[in-house]
């Protein structure tokens, strides 16, 4: 059981480098269409669900960044899991473990208003001819991915601020999604195609 989990988590893994980092392509050796566009919904999504593993750094590319992230939150982990087996130093173990994660939060935090302001760089910030990154313009916007956010982050408002709703977005968020009932309501809007983006068109 351990080694079918461990080899799911590694396969798991893999494809997701494969995705982030090279072409995915499909059984006929056709490249995926939009591989080196990013979404900024689904970043969002990404730092919300698993950015103390830095795998939203991964999405974008910024290997470095990425794997700063990613130790922090293991060496966090790491020190509070010694220090529930150790005896006469649990306090010192613990403090480390809790330092190391609030430097991991003040990188998050600073990650986040980085991309609020719009200046969350791609590929480590270098240009990679050929295979660069952009932002999707999200015009127009998906129903897939709007539904895929409403089911796995609607409680946050991501499926709001992908349709460009940024202030209900907001008040989705600080509400966690109206107390569920408001993301409901939004999900049968979604998959009965009667809600339009900001700009008043229709989801493809």
């Amino acid at each position: 059981l351990v080694l079918t989990f461990l080899g799911n988590l590694v396969w798991y893994y893999w494809d997701l480098f494969r995705l982030f980092y090279g072409y995915p392509m499909d059984k006929n050796h056709h490249v995926i269409r939009g591989s080196e566009v990013r979404n900024r919904a689904i970043f969002l999504w990404l730092f919300f669900t698993t950015g103390v593993s830095g795998l939203h750094h991964f999405y974008l590319r910024n290997t470095v960044r990425g794997i700063i992230e990613f130790s922090l939150f293991y060496l966090s982990l790491l020190f509070f899991g010694i220090g529930l087996l150790a005896v006469k130093v649990k306090m010192i173990l613990f403090l480390i473990g809790i330092l190391f994660f609030l430097v991991l939060y003040g990188f998050l935090i600073f990650d986040l208003v980085q991309f609020l302001i719009y200046k969350m760089p791609m590929n480590g910030g270098k240009k990679v001819e050929g295979r660069d990154l952009t932002w999707s313009a999200d015009n127009p916007r998906s129903f897939n991915t709007a539904l895929l956010l409403n089911l796995w982050g609607g409680l946050w408002g991501l499926d709001r601020y992908y349709l460009g709703y940024k202030v209900l977005a907001l008040l989705k968020f600080f509400t966690v999604g109206g107390l569920l009932l408001w993301n409901i309501l939004d999900s049968i809007l979604i998959y009965t195609g009667s809600i339009k983006d900001v700009e008043g068109k229709p989801l493809r």
